[in-house]
C-alpha cells in the first residue's frame, strides 16, 4: 500500500469545562479498550488519572508520590514509582485502583518508561543508571537485563514482530533508537532519528511513532525504518510518554509541561485504483480515520461504508476543482442484487466523521429496508444514497438521475436521491436532481432529523404513490429537521406536495428559495396528518405565513441558480448575524463570491456560513447532468504565481467571452469577447485587472460563456 497520510489533529483533554484538571506533568498515557478509560501518570505529584470518553478526570490511585511509565497486562496496570515507600514498579487493578502488585528496585536511580514481552515479562527503563530491568510478573522479581551502551534510556517498547525492544535516548543530539535482543540482551542501533526522542509507541499497521520534547513534536517511522521520519503533529508542550489506541487509531500525547493529553485521529490516504482496485475493497481495508482517495473515473459500484467511520472522497478534497465532482462517479446500474441497489449506503451506525465527498451519484435505483416500527411492511428505498439509523456527513456531491421506481416485492418505491431512515445525517453542499421516485423524488426523512443546509434540489419529479417531488418525510426523530438555505425549485409530483410533501411530521425551513415547483393536486407544501411546519425568511412562490417570507420572482442568472445581482433574495434572510453571509475579507462588510450584497443572510443555496459555488448548469434534461457538450476549459497551472493558461475547446461556432472575478462576484478583467471557430484554444491571464494592476493573492473565478453554455472554475493567485 502506498503509504500516504492524513492527519486530523485534535485536543480532547484541557483544564476548560472541568471543575479540576488532574493533570500535573503528565509523563506516561495508556489506553485500557475493555473498560475505554485512559490512563496518565502524574510525575508532578504521583496520582494515576483515569480519563473517560467525554474528558472526565478521576483518580485511579493517589497512593504514590511520582510515577513514571504505565504499562497494561490483563487487568492490571503497572507502574514504574520513583519516589515514596514504593520505589520500583507498582500494580493496581484497572477496576478499583487496589495495589495487586510490587517489586522492589532498590539501585534504581531513575525510572522511566515500561513495556512487557508476550512471556509475562515487564522491561523498565533506568536512564541515569543506562540500565534495562526484567521483572517477572509471576513472582514480583527482577533482573538486570540491561547494563550499559544505551546512553540515557528513556521510552521503551516491545516490538512483536521482530522479538526485540526498542529505546530511545532522550539527551543525545542525533536520538538513537536502538534494538535490544532478547536472547543475549546486545544492543545495536537501529537508525540515528536526529532528534532527542523521548517516548515511543506502535500503530496497528506497524508504523513507530517517537516524541521530541527539544522540538515538542511527534515523528512517525514505517515499520522498516528506512524513510526519514516525517511530522505527525506539532505544537506540543514537552510531549513525554505517547501511545496509539490501536482500536480507535487514536495517538496520545501528554505535555509534561503543559497539563494537558492532546489526542490525533490517525489515518492513511488509500489511493484508488492505485492501491485498491475498487472503491469498496479501499473501504473494506480502511479503518478509523482513513482516508479511501478516488481518482477520476467511472467505478461501476454499490458501495457500503460497513460502520467504518471514514472520509471517501475524490480529488476536489484537496482541488476544489469541480471537474473532479463531475469526473468521479459512482454508478449504481450494475448491483449484485436488485435488492441493493443504491450507489452508496450507511447502515450500520456512522456518525458525523463517515464523509462522503466529491461524487457524481448516478443510476442507482434503491435497497429493500424492514420497517423496525411495522416489521410487516418492507420499502424500497434510496437510489443515489440510502442511510438506516446512521448519521453520516454528505457533501460537495452530485446526486443526479438516480430512480426508484419499482415495487415489485415492497410496499413502496421511496427517496429517488436519498433516503434515510433514523440517524441525524450533516448534508451540506449537494445538488440533488433530476431524481425520481413513486414519493418523495428527490428527498426523503422517515422519523429521523437533519441538518440540510445549502444544497439545490431541483428537477425531481414522481410522487405517484404518495406524493412529494422535492422533499417527502414522515414523523420525526430524536433531532430537529433543519431545512436552510437551499434551493428547492422546479420539481414535481403528480399528486400532492410539489416542493415538501409532510406527514405527521414537524419540520423548520428558512432562508430557502422555494419556486417553480408543481403538482397536480393539493398545494406546494401539502400537510398531511398532523404535520406542520415554519417557514421563514424565504422566498416561496404564492406566499407563506411566516416571518421575513416573500413572494417576487427569484431571479437567478440565465445558466446559473446563482442570484443575479437585481434579486430581490440578496440580503433578505434572516438578518440574525449567526445567519450571515461569509465576508469577502478583500472588501469587508460585504459577502464573498458566490454570496452578494452586505453581510446579511441571501435566501437559497448561496447564503450563509456554509456557501460555497455549486453546480454551474441549470439547463434542463439529461443534458444539464454533464458539461454541456459545446464548451470545456481547464486552467493551468492552479495554484499560480506569474500567469495561468486557459485551455477551452468549443464544438461550434460560437461567441466566447472570457471574465475574471473577484471573490466578490465584480468583473475585474475582459479577457475575451469574440466569434471563435471550433477547436482548441489557449489565452494566458497574467494576474492583472482591466487597469493594468496587479491583483492581490487570493481566490479568483475565471468564467467562460460560450453561447448559451456558461462554466466557472476557482483559481488562486499566490505572491512568488
Amino acid at each position: 500500500m502506498k503509504k500516504i497520510y492524513l492527519i486530523i489533529s485534535f485536543t480532547l483533554i484541557s483544564i476548560v469545562g472541568f471543575s479540576q484538571n488532574l493533570l500535573n506533568n503528565p509523563e506516561s498515557v495508556v489506553y485500557d479498550s475493555i473498560s475505554d478509560y485512559w490512563f496518565a501518570s502524574n510525575w508532578g505529584d504521583g496520582n494515576i488519572v483515569r480519563i473517560d470518553n467525554s474528558g472526565q478526570q478521576t483518580y485511579l490511585s493517589e497512593k504514590l508520590s511520582s510515577t513514571a511509565g504505565l504499562h497494561i497486562v490483563g487487568d492490571t496496570l503497572f507502574v514504574s514509582s520513583n519516589e515514596g515507600d514504593s520505589l520500583g514498579v507498582v500494580g493496581f487493578l484497572l477496576t478499583t485502583g487496589e495495589p495487586v502488585f510490587y517489586t522492589n528496585i532498590p539501585e534504581k536511580v531513575l525510572l522511566n518508561d515500561i513495556t512487557g514481552d508476550q512471556s509475562g515479562y515487564l522491561y523498565v527503563t533506568d536512564c541515569e543508571a543506562d540500565k534495562i530491568y526484567k521483572v517477572r510478573i509471576s513472582d514480583e522479581t527482577y533482573t538486570t537485563f540491561v547494563n550499559s551502551d544505551l546512553g540515557y534510556p528513556n521510552g521503551i517498547l516491545y516490538d512483536a514482530p521482530n522479538d526485540r525492544l526498542l529505546v530511545t535516548n532522550c539527551t543525545s543530539p542525533n536520538g538513537p533508537i536502538k534494538a535490544v535482543n532478547m536472547t543475549d540482551s546486545t544492543v545495536s542501533t537501529v537508525v540515528e532519528t536526529g532528534y532527542a526522542a523521548d517516548g515511543l509507541t506502535v500503530d496497528s499497521r506497524g508504523n513507530f511513532y517517537f516524541s521530541s520534547w527539544a522540538t515538542d513534536k511527534v515523528y512517525r517511522y514505517d515499520e522498516s525504518f528506512t524513510n526519514p521520519p516525517e511530522v505527525v503533529s506539532s505544537g506540543h508542550n514537552n510531549p513525554a510518554d505517547i501511545f496509539v489506541n490501536k482500536q480507535d487509531n487514536i495517538l496520545a500525547i501528554p505535555n509534561f509541561h503543559g497539563n494537558v493529553i492532546d489526542f490525533v485521529q490517525l489515518g492513511f490516504v488509500i489511493n484508488i485504483p492505485d492501491d485498491q482496485p475498487t472503491i469498496q475493497t479501499g473501504i473494506d481495508v480502511a479503518e478509523q480515520g482513513d482516508t479511501v482517495l478516488v481518482a477520476p473515473g467511472t467505478y461501476y459500484e454499490n458501495i457500503n461504508f460497513k460502520g467504518k467511520n471514514i472520509v471517501v472522497a475524490s480529488n476536489f478534497v484537496y482541488t476544489s476543482d469541480f471537474d473532479d465532482i463531475e469526473n468521479t462517479i459512482i454508478n449504481g446500474s450494475t448491483p449484485e442484487t436488485t435488492d441493493t441497489a443504491s450507489c452508496v449506503i450507511f447502515c450500520s451506525g456512522e456518525d458525523s466523521t463517515a464523509v462522503l465527498q466529491g461524487f457524481t451519484i448516478t443510476q442507482g435505483t434503491g435497497t429493500h429496508w424492514i420497517d423496525p416500527q411495522f416489521p410487516a411492511w418492507t420499502w424500497h428505498s434510496g437510489g443515489g444514497i440510502f442511510i438506516f439509523q446512521s448519521s453520516p456527513t454528505l457533501k460537495n456531491n452530485y446526486i443526479i438521475d438516480n430512480h426508484v421506481d419499482d415495487v415489485l416485492g415492497t410496499n413502496g418505491a421511496s427517496g429517488g436521491g436519498i433516503c434515510f431512515y433514523g440517524g441525524n445525517p450533516f448534508i451540506v453542499n449537494n445538488i440533488i436532481r433530476n431524481n425520481t421516485a413513486l414519493y418523495g423524488a428527490g428527498v426523503v426523512i422517515d422519523y429521523a432529523g437533519c441538518i440540510f443546509k445549502n444544497n439545490i434540489v431541483a428537477e425531481n419529479s414522481g410522487g405517484q404513490d404518495y406524493g412529494g417531488g422535492g422533499f417527502w418525510t414522515i414523523g420525526n426523530g430524536s433531532s430537529p429537521i433543519i431545512i436552510e438555505n437551499n434551493t428547492i425549485v422546479n420539481n414535481e409530483s403528480v399528486s400532492n406536495g410539489g416542493a415538501m410533501y409532510l406527514w405527521s411530521t414537524h419540520l423548520t425551513a428558512r432562508n430557502n428559495i422555494i419556486w417553480g415547483n408543481i403538482q397536480a393536486s393539493g398545494g406546494l407544501i401539502y400537510l398531511y396528518d398532523g404535520a406542520t411546519v415554519e417557514i421563514t425568511y424565504t422566498d416561496i412562490e404564492g406566499g407563506y405565513t411566516g416571518n421575513g417570507n416573500i413572494d417576487i420572482t427569484p431571479q437567478f442568472e440565465n445558466t446559473s441558480y446563482i442570484l443575479s445581482d437585481g434579486s430581490p433574495c440578496i440580503d433578505a434572510g434572516n438578518p440574525n448575524t449567526e445567519y450571515n453571509d461569509i465576508e469577502d475579507p478583500e472588501n469587508i462588510g460585504f459577502a464573498l463570491f458566490p454570496s452578494k450584497g452586505n453581510l446579511t443572510n441571501d435566501m437559497g443555496a448561496y447564503g450563509g456560513q456554509n456557501c460555497m459555488l455549486l453546480d454551474n448548469t441549470t439547463s434542463s434534461g439529461i443534458e444539464k447532468l454533464q458539461k454541456n457538450s459545446n464548451l470545456s476549459f481547464k486552467c493551468f497551472p492552479n495554484p499560480f504565481n506569474e500567469h495561468i493558461e486557459i485551455q477551452y475547446t468549443l464544438n461550434n461556432v460560437l461567441q466566447i467571452e472570457i471574465t475574471i472575478k473577484d471573490t466578490s462576484g465584480r468583473t475585474i478583467k475582459n479577457l475575451l469577447n469574440k466569434h471563435n471557430q471550433a477547436g482548441t484554444f489557449s489565452i494566458i491571464w497574467n494576474g492583472t485587472t482591466d487597469s493594468g494592476n496587479s491583483v492581490k493573492p487570493g481566490i479568483y473565478f475565471i468564467k467562460i460563456k460560450a453561447g448559451e453554455s456558461e462554466q466557472i472554475k476557482k483559481v488562486v493567485f499566490q505572491r512568488q
